[in-house]
């Protein structure tokens, strides 16, 4: 009976005050302390110089030891993990249909509402401690261990002081006694409170701005990280589309420098990424001792709690507010500038092996040349006159009939697919005979001039419209498809995967699909003042050469149908017209103020 009411009246904690440890079989001293059986035998052999009695290893008081040894103190049966209180039952009225509200520590009481009041209007019990059931519940308060507001010396006294010159908790009957703390500097246990209070938010305060100088610089570092991502990223992309322009001969040199961009790329984020952790590990520290001090000043923590938890905490805080935070290096900071692979250079620009003089009225645009090496200029827009590859004048398809661009195409059959002035595209054979011809319209179905052509591998015709549009026919001239740009097609070239290359009248040079969707701008050549891409041709290797009439004059190359590969050459005066060979080894420039068909030879 008497161990029951101990139990009741003393709280103990679940770990053994030795081991630390859960209980084992704990066993109760005199003063009230328990431990684990075991640990008890261990303390008595290793700690105690007689076998009557043993010290208490917490409070160094003496308790006889039984006949039968450790065993013949007193079992504590532990409390259970958590009560319900909703099934308390008001101390005083004991009435089941009241709830019970609050719960007294100094009266040891659950009592109901109306319980409560009479309490609380009862002048001694004004300053009791009350706390919530629904607190309880919550787990925002708990019952705390109530025996250290007992005085040790003073049986029945509460702890109502603390003696600042000894450091500790005392009573009433202390501070009045010689023996104890009556000349001592002491004060109310609520003051002791409120000072560490007031030394603790401080703390807080300052640990709280370390704190939030970590965020900031974690999220510097991740928005840096994410930066550099990016910019590996548009790196990578860059490399991508360079990369489709190039030879297999430089696939080493891009996969050298793709890897060399994310060597760099993984350098600087493993950085980051430490400097992160570092910044990561003290914020953890500091929002650990913010919350272990926040706890201790919110409602549930009771003075005594403050008291017995504050040199701890308020260690910790000075210890972490004299920690020199780690600054995040500027050079972290700093993007990286990620590696651009040159451009390569032709070693050798196409040289000049020849000449054609054109006799004609005005100066020649449009040309086109024969799988067998024949020639075709326009004669601007009056005449087509057919070279031999010697340069031999052989025929004259004649009459005021050619568009205003002057241009020609050949079939594959070597036929000649020449745009007139009155909306209509005649087609010739390799004998120089009509055999067929069909209307040019624009995108809105109405009649229109057509001023650039080129034939596909398949045989559709390509016509760039002078209505802001492009159309493809078959063969036979049916229409096939057609779509409006936002610029005149002055010249059409077309790529082995049916993608058309158009020369505009806005220094543009795009590229199309057959359905109307513009794939890519073409790059201006870095060394252009002027851009005025007027006449394209196209290789069987997709190689894209563009006549520029700006500045300089000249003719450039694009790899892939896309990549910007150089400069071909700069000696021509006033180009326009541009071909191809059939073996791809000659390139045709007319030259309309000379008069002229400039032949060069690839390097």
């Amino acid at each position: 009976m008497a161990c029951s009411l101990i139990s009741k009246k003393y709280k103990i904690s679940s770990n053994c005050g030795i081991c630390l440890e859960r209980f084992r079989n704990p066993r109760r001293l005199r003063c009230h302390h328990c431990f684990c059986e075991e640990c008890l035998e261990d303390w008595i052999s290793h700690n105690t110089e007689t076998t009557a009695e043993i010290i208490c290893p917490r409070c160094k008081k003496t308790t006889p030891i039984p006949s039968e040894g450790v065993r013949g103190f007193p079992g504590v049966q532990m409390e259970k993990a958590k009560e319900d209180y909703s099934k308390k039952i008001c101390s005083k009225c004991k009435k089941s249909d009241q709830r019970v509200t609050v719960y007294c520590q100094d009266c040891k009481h659950y009592l109901c509402q109306s319980c409560y009041d009479v309490h609380k209007a009862w002048e001694a019990m004004k300053h009791h401690r009350i706390v919530r059931v629904e607190d309880l519940m919550s787990g925002k308060a708990s019952l705390t261990d109530t025996k250290d507001h007992y005085c040790a010396d003073h049986e029945g006294e509460l702890n109502k002081f603390y003696c600042k010159t000894c450091k500790k908790l005392v009573c009433r009957d202390c501070i009045l006694m010689v023996q104890h703390c009556r000349d001592h500097d002491y004060v109310t246990l609520k003051n002791a409170a409120a000072e560490r209070l007031s030394v603790l938010d401080e703390e807080i305060k300052k640990c709280d701005d370390k704190k939030k100088k970590c965020r900031d610089g974690i999220e510097k570092i991740q928005t840096v990280a994410s930066e550099l991502n990016k910019a590996a990223d548009d790196a990578k992309a860059k490399y991508e589309k360079l990369k489709m322009g190039y030879l297999y001969q430089v696939e080493e040199l891009f996969a050298a420098t793709e890897k060399h961009v994310t060597a760099i790329q993984q350098n600087r984020k493993g950085e980051l990424d430490c400097a992160e952790n570092d910044s990561r590990g003290q914020l953890k520290q500091f929002e650990s001792a913010i919350e272990e001090g926040k706890r201790l000043m919110t409602g549930s923590a009771s003075h005594y709690d403050v008291i017995a938890n504050y040199d701890s905490v308020v260690g910790t805080l000075q210890d972490l507010n004299k920690i020199e935070l780690n600054e995040v290096d500027d050079r972290l900071l700093d993007i990286p500038i990620m590696p651009i692979p040159p451009a390569i250079e032709f070693s050798q620009r196409w040289k000049p092996i020849g000449q054609m003089k054109v006799s004609c009225k005005e100066g020649p645009t449009g040309i086109a040349v024969t799988s067998d090496g024949t020639v075709a200029v326009c004669d601007s827009w009056h005449r087509i006159l057919v070279f031999s590859k010697s340069g031999e004048l052989m025929h004259t398809i004649d009459g005021y009939m050619l568009g205003g661009s002057g241009v020609v195409s050949i079939t594959s059959t070597n036929g000649y697919v020449i745009p007139t002035y009155d909306t209509t595209c005649k087609l010739y054979d390799n004998n120089y005979k009509l055999y067929s011809e069909f209307k040019t319209y624009n995108a809105n179905n109405e009649p229109s001039e057509a001023r650039a052509v080129i034939v596909d591998k398949n045989g559709c015709i390509i016509l760039g419209i002078g209505d802001n549009a492009i159309s493809i026919h078959n063969a036979d001239g049916s229409l096939k498809s057609s779509f409006a740009t936002p610029y005149e097609p002055r010249s059409v070239a077309v790529t082995s995967h049916e993608e058309i290359v158009v020369a505009g009248e806005d220094a543009n040079l795009q590229l199309y699909n057959y359905s109307d969707k513009c794939l890519q701008t073409l790059s201006t050549p870095p060394e252009v003042k002027r851009w005025q891409p007027r006449y394209v041709c196209c290789s069987k290797r997709d190689e894209v050469f563009v006549v520029n009439r700006g500045d300089p004059k000249a003719i450039y190359k694009y790899a892939g149908g896309r990549v910007y590969m150089g400069c071909v050459t700069t000696e021509v005066n006033d180009p326009r017209g541009i071909a191809l060979s059939h073996d791809d080894q000659e390139l045709y420039v007319t030259e309309y103020r000379d008069k002229l068909v400039n032949i060069f030879k690839t390097p």
